[in-house]
């Protein structure tokens, strides 16, 4: 990325307040996703809006017994999601000014399409190729990227030496 003589990214303007957001995964926690967008927010002078989705657990069919971790209702799984999302952030980058997070209720699609609305650039953890229970997978990568008026920056899946 190349930036102007006034730090600014190109192809930014330096008075565009709008927020960079980050889709957090609950299971993975997005780390590097996180990091990449804490640092594109700072260079562009903006802040950043991590989010996540959640959905109420569904009832299990027959007469089973509710776990007693189990939430027992949409509030407490909110709360939940909310609580997670804020170590999440916290254990990753501190505590910092002009980062907010936001628990949406809703499909991971939709919450990440709504999010972006309003931003400049939506991060995205690596794709999930292998596992249907990550916040990303190849398919929601190109679904939010024809959806998402924004650009779209994935994080790489990491290497391993072997």
């Amino acid at each position: 990325m190349t930036t102007t003589s006034s730090g600014t990214p190109s192809g930014t303007r330096a008075s565009d307040r709008r927020p960079v957001v980050v889709g957090i995964s609950r299971e993975t926690g997005s780390t590097s996703a996180l990091i990449w967008a804490w640092k594109e927010a700072r260079l562009r002078k903006v802040p950043l809006l991590a989010v996540t989705a959640w959905q109420p657990a569904l009832p299990s069919p027959g007469p089973a017994p509710r776990p007693s971790f189990a939430p027992s209702s949409a509030e407490e799984v909110h709360q939940q999601a909310d609580e997670q999302l804020r170590r999440l952030v916290q254990d990753a980058i501190g505590t910092v000014p002009g980062v907010s997070t936001q628990a949406i209720r809703g499909g991971t699609t939709s919450v990440l399409t709504q999010a972006a609305a309003g931003a400049q650039l939506l991060v995205l953890g690596p794709p999930h190729p292998n596992r249907s229970s990550g916040l990303v997978s190849g398919r929601r990568v190109l679904r939010l990227t024809s959806r998402v008026a924004c650009p779209v920056v994935v994080m790489p899946a990491p290497t391993h030496p072997d």
